[in-house]
């Protein structure tokens, strides 16, 4: 019956003429404490799996997986226990006493735990010894809102005066069923706004762009900042059972900057751009619950060392934080993503430079003087970098030891996320998650190339090979490219281009070719990139081993590949979704995949026994990057560097590959396990949140 719901559920959330009645979301009900509801509009697609939340394989359905634009939910069907898409009646208890804008000319001395009402005030608008009393959003004598239960009261000719206990929100409903978004009122008074805000997306409580300069010690910089916030509450409150709550904070950050920096020491300056209060957030069916949102927006600047930089760049960034009650515990999640585009026009620089902005986000519940909040600091830095490795010099190459001397531009960052004690109900204990991280991001100013693994052609007759490989980076300096040709330790021939090479969006040549005469029949030859800079020729990686190699017995793949693993498991010769040992395939949340018998996903135990027994080698395939993996008993399968999917694109491709096992991570069911490797011959298993990626799937036969 559950499958028959569900399969339901995917017809009518996949159909774009859904009747008015059905409303904006939709609600499915769980037996084991958890609640989900959806907004129609963010489901993506709904689909199923074969894995449970142990990663144990069945032989039918067993997960409904439903698909966000940034998560996946992964709902075991055994959970659920029904399916509503009209929202329930909103039940009140009946000790509730509202305090409106009715009782505002009556009040005074309010705040979250007492307050007087005037002898002259009516007998119906009087609460009494024991009523819940709850502050409307339009109630404004009350600060900080009030949700209190009323002790006592006593009267003289100051008016009426009540004491009252703080009471949990589920106490105040027998039952709430909702998710909805926070909505600023326009109509409510403004009195504690400093700025103005213009609300200007429907959905969202504010959307503001502030623009300020700031100027010292030889740097100017212009800096554009524009923030949206919204709210999503939702909630699932029925008598008999342990209350939901889950409460989404999500603020989306857009920022534009003009940057000039001399300076040849170490400065640091912040001021402050924006402090705001914003009016009360009313949530649509819970006339009792709002917000009181704070929002205080610094910016900042560091420098040292020798700087003389002009910089153009636009960053956007989301920050979502979700505060989780779930069987009479708090839960905190939090999920970032960035998208940035930095030009560096001029750089000379012996050090950093860096921009940032300080948000501090609190949000005030009613009926409580805390609330919960978000602080961080975000920021773009410059910085060069000039390495020389002695020891890889002396074990490696001259090559090895100066290609990562670079200039970079990284996203320093830094949060806090907390919710403090007395929100909800008796016994909540504080929840604070702190972040901080510094990606990378933008192109990099490279002292050396990096190439792609040469690729291998026959040439004319059986003596002839001709050899191409990639240049990639933006360099420093120009350098002049070539190939080299080797049997074992021994050089043979190396040839030069006449073009020099830069940049590589003006590099005028396909790639670096070069044709190799001398081939003996039975002999493996090698060949190197070579860049000569300032005069000094370098061998550069990766090189190429020829003739290719051919892994498989024929083209009818897939093939089940022995490699003489102790499990006797067998790998296949290609990815999921893929028809060649080369080709990329799909890339896939986990769990998204299925495949046909008797293949299967392997497990974390199989990742790590095919890294534990084989010997694995960065090459080229059909000139496709990946690793060679080769057996105990000489075995070969070649696994693609195909990259890794994420936010609606396909990064480090050609120099990653990351591919999911069938196990979760037995520390945080968020996350499941992966194998992953490099261009730099990293191979490793790791774990990853698996609600937000898409990465390849390499399958076994057990």
């Amino acid at each position: 019956m559950k499958r028959i719901v569900l399969v339901a559920l995917l017809l009518i959330v996949s159909l774009s003429g859904m009747g008015q009645n059905i409303g904006d979301a939709f609600y499915i009900y769980r037996n084991d404490g958890q609640f989900n509801a959806f907004f129609r509009d963010e489901v993506d697609s709904i689909a199923y799996s074969y894995y449970d939340s142990d990663s144990v394989y069945y032989d039918e359905i067993v997960t409904q997986l439903v698909y966000t634009a940034d998560s996946l939910y992964r709902i075991p069907l055994a959970a659920i226990d029904s399916v509503g898409f009209v929202q329930p009646e909103t039940i009140v208890n009946d000790d509730v006493f509202p305090l409106t804008a009715e009782h505002s000319p009556y009040i005074s001395d309010a705040d979250t735990l007492k307050f007087t009402m005037s002898n002259a005030t009516p007998e119906n608008l009087r609460p009494k010894v024991g009523n819940i009393v709850v502050a409307t959003a339009d109630c404004d004598v009350f600060p900080d809102g009030i949700m209190a239960r009323v002790l006592s009261k006593t009267q003289d000719d100051k008016g009426i005066h009540y004491n009252c206990e703080k009471v949990g929100l589920d106490e105040v409903y027998d039952q709430l069923i909702f998710m909805g978004e926070g909505l600023i009122d326009e109509a409510m008074p403004q009195t504690a706004v400093k700025r103005k805000i213009e609300v200007t997306a429907e959905h969202k409580l504010w959307d503001k762009t502030w623009s300020e300069t700031l100027q010292g010690g030889g740097t100017t910089t212009t800096l554009t900042v524009g923030d949206a916030a919204r709210i999503t509450i939702t909630v699932n409150k029925q008598l008999g059972k342990p209350m939901y709550f889950r409460l989404d904070l999500q603020n989306d950050l857009k920022a534009s900057l003009t940057f000039n920096a001399k300076n040849s020491f170490e400065k640091y300056l912040e001021k402050q751009i924006a402090k705001v209060t914003f009016p009360r957030i009313r949530i649509p069916q819970c006339p009792l619950l709002f917000i009181v949102p704070k929002l205080t927006l610094s910016g900042y600047f560091a420098e040292g060392a020798e700087v003389n930089l002009d910089l153009q760049a636009h960053y956007k960034r989301m920050d979502r934080v979700s505060f989780v009650l779930q069987n009479n515990r708090w839960s905190t999640y939090y999920t970032p993503k960035n998208d940035a585009d930095v030009d560096v026009a001029s750089l000379s620089m012996t050090g950093y430079s860096e921009i940032g902005l300080i948000p501090d986000l609190l949000f005030s519940f009613c009926g409580s003087a805390t609330g919960l909040g978000i602080e961080g600091r975000v920021g773009i830095k410059e910085s060069v970098d000039f390495k020389f490795d002695a020891v890889a010099a002396y074990d490696e190459d001259m090559y090895s030891a100066l290609k990562d001397s670079y200039a970079s531009t990284t996203i320093p960052w830094s949060m806090r996320a907390y919710v403090q004690v007395g929100v909800f109900g008796d016994g909540i204990q504080p929840v604070s998650v702190k972040l901080s991280g510094e990606p990378k991001w933008g192109t990099d100013k490279y002292l050396l190339p990096l190439f792609t693994e040469p690729e291998y052609q026959k040439g004319a007759n059986e003596q002839t090979a001709v050899l191409r490989t990639e240049p990639s980076r933006d360099l420093l300096l120009p350098v002049q490219l070539g190939m080299s040709f080797y049997e074992g330790d021994n050089m043979l021939e190396t040839k030069y281009l006449s073009t020099n090479y830069r940049n590589q969006s003006q590099w005028p040549l396909d790639g670096v070719q070069v044709a190799y005469s001398n081939m003996e029949e039975g002999k493996l030859y090698t060949a190197y990139p070579i860049v000569k800079i300032m005069g000094k020729e370098l061998r550069a990686l990766p090189s190429k081993n020829f003739p290719e190699l051919h892994l498989c017995p024929d083209e009818n793949h897939p093939h089940a590949i022995d490699l003489g693993l102790p499990s006797g498991t067998k790998w296949c010769c290609c990815n999921v979704g893929a028809s060649k040992p080369e080709e990329y395939g799909g890339y896939y949340a986990w769990g998204e995949a299925s495949v046909s018998t008797p293949w299967r996903v392997p497990s974390h135990e199989q990742q790590e026994e095919l890294m534990d027994n084989c010997s694995h080698q960065w090459t080229q395939l059909n000139g496709v990057n990946g690793i060679l993996v080769t057996g105990p008993n000489g075995g070969q399968i070649f696994l693609p560097a195909a990259g890794a999917y994420w936010s609606d694109n396909i990064y480090e491709l050609g120099t990653y590959g990351a591919y999911w096992s069938s196990s979760i991570y037995e520390y945080d069911t968020f996350y499941a396990r992966h194998m992953e490797f490099n261009s730099k011959m990293r191979w490793a298993c790791h774990e990853f949140d698996s609600r937000q990626s898409g990465f390849s799937i390499r399958a076994v036969c057990p």
